[in-house]
């Protein structure tokens, strides 16, 4: 039996194992890019996105 938020941590797993690999590995730079506001998303940070419409 599958969970109703299982697409939605799919999703969360898929953007920080690329977040994770666009920052060369480093877990702690793309953990500060994800909870840091972004110009490019109307200054919400890239997890309140995820959160909201994975």
């Amino acid at each position: 039996m599958h969970s109703a938020d299982e697409p939605k941590q799919q999703i969360t797993t898929v953007i920080w194992s690329a977040a994770v690999e666009l920052f060369g590995g480093d877990q702690t730079a793309a953990d500060q890019w994800l909870h840091s506001e972004a110009m490019g998303l109307d200054w919400q940070r890239p997890i309140d996105i995820i959160e909201e419409d994975a």
